[in-house]
């Protein structure tokens, strides 16, 4: 990778700097499975407001029941819906495409990346862990590759897992009926 158009695989993930609202990707494919296990719902955002809320229903904590539930109904019904992980590969990622994980340019990760692949290659696990992207483009689908997570043991650091294939159909979404 020489950060000039070039292009990397990476791992759709979320991320650890409590900004939300963006895309993040990481080359560490045990990183982005280490995230996909770990929020119930998927976004971590989204997993801690309904942790906070499942906390305030077993307390029953006035209102929340009644009133919060008739101006949000649809977050409620997300309590009672069974979620699976998934772990979505990004083949052939532009660089231009990508952010460092704080926003700004990634150039510097990219290079350090390259350089403990050539320098220390058993070591580099270590570093594609600690390094991550913020996607600032959307990439084709024909571009990813999906595998649903199915987690055998869990552990919050080295889950024990098996990854099966799902297909990705591009083209317009089910509308239903």
């Amino acid at each position: 990778m020489d950060g000039k158009g070039a292009e990397l695989s990476l791992y759709g993930v979320g991320a650890m700097n409590f900004q939300h609202g963006d895309t993040y990707l990481s080359p560490s494919k045990q990183t982005a499975i280490s995230y996909a296990v770990n929020k119930k719902f998927g976004s971590e955002l989204l997993t801690y407001c309904l942790d906070l809320l499942q906390e305030l229903l077993s307390r029953k904590v006035p209102s929340v029941a009644d009133s919060l539930y008739m101006q949000f109904p649809k977050l409620f019904g997300l309590l009672d819906i069974s979620s699976v992980p998934i772990l979505i590969e990004a083949q052939r990622v532009q660089v231009n495409y990508l952010l460092n994980e704080n926003g700004g340019n990634p150039a510097k990760n990219i290079d350090r990346i390259d350089r403990f692949i050539s320098d220390s290659p058993e070591n580099a696990n270590a570093v594609l862990q600690q390094t991550n992207f913020r996607l600032k483009n959307l990439i084709p689908v024909g571009q990813l590759h999906a595998w649903l997570i199915k987690v055998q043991k869990w552990d919050p650091f080295r889950p024990e897992y098996t990854l099966h294939s799902v297909g990705l159909q591009t083209g317009s979404r089910d509308k239903g009926p």
